[in-house]
């Protein structure tokens, strides 16, 4: 009769941990073969039994390495999946620091990585991102959580964050603290880089750098930091120096240059004399040349009010056909003076009761128009020139602008490991912080929520409150705030909401995830 056994095909898979406490250690091995020699008395030779023994060990540790190490997968050039992991390498090799894990992604990893993917280890390589960042990836850069070195093909994955609601669906804290007080981080830019091959997730070996030129739309100097995820806090690393600012100040500085076009005439906003003194002769108003009729010399006085006004040395001659009497000449008048404008300008001599009234062609010297005709051109050549200037100019503001408008300026760093870093400035609080209040949705009905965000024009900052929040004087600053409901649907207050706080309480509009986001998208722009 045969014995009939129960086979069990839903035995739990045997873990890593039992596998090692089967095994035991070679000397034991050892130990019990010499044993065992012995009892046979030499029923077997010593190289058989050696060769038990080898074949017995190899089998366990073959055995025991699959079970470690299933087989790696193959890098696949056609892959366009992306495989996310942690990108702080201490949090790896510790599953159990995971659970105090602060990055909390509101609607999960909303914001894509880039896959790069680099062929292999053993050369330089230069990638360039969606936002035109640079990444230099050394040779020979990177290693497993073993320390084994790579030479197989590597991914590189990259993201990165530039505003309020990239932080908001990264989930990373923008928290920091300094010395017990808390601040909130103001942003120049963050991003995120890890590296994986074959499955594993790789580390930056020691000694080596990857150097980064961020782009960046913001031109002040920032602090840099890279956030530990184990200790789940930012780790200041350095402040920046000028050298990153280098190109946009160069913009700027070529920006504010004038080219001269906004210096104003050095003696009067006038016409200048010369410039009279060609268009009236131009337009036949004024005779170049001596008078040869009789003439009265005009001084400044006379001028005063005239077309002529400013010239020196003019003489007034008598228009031909006109009753002039050279006796005139000796007559003390009560008052002289000109009247009309240019091309029927008039002489007239007061006395008494006697006035006379004579048509005059003013008159300027050969010698001081040829002066004033060569400041003429040299006038006309150097407008030319200020034409020229500002076309230039133009043409120079608008590529300057369309360059900024593409984010030219790079923030230059090296780093030494993996993971999220950070350009930013702490601040301490909202400007013109008052109060809290509830919030409701559009019924009336009070929403519960964990925490609330809140954003400001002009400021690339996003604070977020627990139990109570702050709201700003809506008549110095306008507030955009939003939270995450516990149905996991997005609840939007519009500034116009912030100053309609009544009793304490504010309006909310509750939208779905994906719909809330591109609200706010165009709610941030």
């Amino acid at each position: 009769m045969k014995t009939q056994r129960k086979i069990i095909t839903d035995r739990p898979k045997i873990s890593d941990k039992e596998i090692l406490s089967l095994r035991k250690p070679f000397k034991e091995i050892l130990k019990n073969y010499y044993s065992g020699a012995s009892m046979f008395n030499g029923g077997f030779s010593s190289i058989t039994t050696w060769t038990l023994g080898g074949l017995a060990v190899l089998i366990v540790g073959t055995l025991f390495y699959f079970a470690v190490n299933p087989p790696a997968e193959k890098f696949n050039s056609t892959d366009t999946g992306i495989i996310i992991y942690d990108t702080v390498s201490d949090s790896l090799k510790s599953p159990d620091n995971l659970s105090g894990r602060k990055i909390n992604p509101p609607f999960g990893d909303y914001i894509a990585f880039e896959s790069f993917k680099v062929r292999n280890n053993k050369k330089s390589h230069k990638l360039t991102t969606k936002n035109g960042t640079t990444i230099f990836i050394p040779r020979n850069a990177f290693e497993d959580s073993a320390g084994n070195n790579i030479t197989s093909n590597i991914r590189i994955m990259y993201r990165d964050f530039y505003n309020p609601l990239d932080f908001f669906l990264s989930g990373i804290p923008m928290d920091y603290d300094s010395s017990g007080i808390k601040y909130t981080f103001t942003s120049a830019g963050m991003f995120e880089i890890n590296a994986n091959s074959e499955g594993r997730q790789l580390y930056l070996k020691k000694g080596k750098e990857i150097k980064i030129e961020f782009v960046s739309n913001m031109t002040e100097t920032y602090n840099f930091y890279h956030y530990d995820t184990v200790a789940n806090k930012w780790e200041f690393s350095y402040r920046e120096g000028k050298s990153s600012k280098k190109e946009i100040e160069d913009i700027n500085e070529r920006l504010d240059y004038t080219y001269g076009l906004d210096v104003p005439d050095s003696v009067t906003p006038q016409e200048k004399d010369f410039m009279k003194i060609i268009r009236l002769v131009n337009a036949e108003n004024l005779k170049v040349g001596r008078a040869d009729n009789y003439a009265f010399p005009a001084n400044r006085t006379m001028l005063k009010d005239t077309p002529f006004e400013g010239i020196d040395s003019l003489t007034l001659e008598i228009d031909d056909g006109q009753d002039f009497d050279e006796n005139y000449y000796s007559v003390v008048w009560d008052s002289v003076f000109l009247q009309g404008d240019a091309g029927d300008l008039k002489l007239v001599l007061q006395k008494s009761e006697k006035k006379l009234i004579f048509d005059v062609t003013p008159c300027i010297d050969k010698t001081k128009y040829s002066e004033a005709k060569a400041k003429y051109k040299l006038s006309l050549k150097e407008e030319k020139q200020r034409i020229k200037d500002r076309e230039n100019r133009e043409k120079e503001i608008a590529k300057l602008n369309k360059l900024v408008d593409k984010w030219t300026l790079t923030r230059s760093i090296s780093i030494l490991e993996l993971g999220i870093f950070n350009f930013d400035n702490p601040l301490y609080k909202p400007k013109f912080a008052l109060k809290g209040a509830d919030i409701t949705d559009q019924n009336g009905n009070r929403l519960y929520v964990d925490r609330i965000f809140v954003t400001q024009p002009g400021s690339n900052t996003l604070w977020n409150y627990s139990f109570q929040w702050l709201y700003a004087n809506p008549s110095m600053v306008k507030n955009i705030g939003w939270v995450v409901t516990r149905d996991k649907k997005l609840a939007i207050i519009f500034p116009e909401n912030f100053q309609k706080i009544s009793e304490k309480t504010t309006i909310a509009n509750v939208y779905e995830s994906d719909k809330g986001i591109e609200v706010l998208k165009k709610l941030l722009k």
